[in-house]
């Protein structure tokens, strides 16, 4: 007796006919097993706010910044590459504005008294692009270490005066004390009736500590009350003070971080703080695009 009325599929029948079944799942393409193969979003940049830095009110030639520390780990760092080409053409006010700190780019949080020296980035796009022009800065990083160093003595152009009131004639947007306001402000052709006027019987005007502060906070507004002399005050002093000059002029066309560091410590004599670098990284990151 036969177990089987009809007889059994050959081996070979059965291997064609399991490929036949098996064909069309093992043809589908690797990419559709997982969503996780693009590259995450690059997070936003966000340079140092308000609280990052103190007011402009200290003794020494620049603010102090307090808890600097916190904006290093969110500032987009550049390339480690440093960038020895030129940034070509005027500013754009979406390079600016990307450039400036978050306070800068913010609601004026200076007090009453000072509101009326905040300026927003579209009224320093003209004055930057025209303080560029005139002393001669043509480097992505001559431009990021004045930028930066604007932003954060000013706490984001909401300061143009010292708020210490011993400090008396230190002031523009870079908070330079009074001995330089007053070569700036003699190095300004259109200025110099209005100087002589305010300076005429003080025989001390040159000096580091001039005995007539009422006199050296009117030096002082000669150049606050216009945007574009307060706002070239840090290139002026770049391109022209002893301290920096060609030296440092040459120095920043490279954008790297020990350029800017040279002329923290050596043209403006002051520290390098985490603060500092965060806010230089994120201009420097604005003005290339990144």
């Amino acid at each position: 007796m036969k177990f089987y009325s009809r007889p059994l599929l050959s081996v070979g029948v059965l291997a064609a006919l399991v490929l036949a079944l098996l064909g069309p799942v093992a043809s589908q393409p690797l990419s559709k097993c997982g969503a996780n193969n693009s590259a995450p979003p690059v997070p936003d940049r966000e340079g140092p706010t308000a609280s990052d830095t103190a007011p402009p009110t200290s003794t020494t030639t620049s603010v102090t910044d307090s808890s600097a520390s916190t904006t290093s780990s969110v500032a987009a760092a550049p390339s480690s590459e440093p960038n020895n080409g030129s940034a070509s053409g005027d500013v754009t006010i979406d390079v600016l504005k990307r450039s400036l700190s978050a306070s800068a780019n913010g609601e004026c949080k200076a007090a009453q008294q000072n509101k009326e020296q905040c300026r927003t980035p579209e009224q320093l796009l003209g004055p930057v692009n025209a303080c560029f022009k005139q002393y001669g800065l043509t480097t992505i990083g001559q431009k990021a270490a004045i930028l930066s160093i604007l932003d954060f003595e000013s706490e984001g152009f909401h300061y143009a005066t010292n708020l210490n009131p011993d400090n008396h004639g230190q002031g523009t947007f870079s908070q330079m004390k009074f001995p330089n306001i007053n070569k700036y402000v003699k190095s300004i052709p259109e200025l110099q009736s209005k100087y002589q006027a305010l300076t005429s019987g003080v025989s001390d005007i040159d000096s580091d500590t001039p005995s007539n502060t009422e006199v050296m906070d009117k030096v002082l507004a000669l150049v606050t009350e216009d945007d574009t002399l307060n706002v070239c005050s840090a290139s002026w002093y770049l391109s022209s003070s002893p301290e920096c000059g060609a030296t440092a002029l040459k120095n920043l066309e490279s954008d790297s971080q020990s350029a800017y560091e040279t002329y923290l410590t050596q043209c403006i004599h002051t520290t390098v703080t985490d603060g500092r670098i965060a806010g230089w990284k994120h201009t420097l990151a604005g003005l290339r695009g990144l």
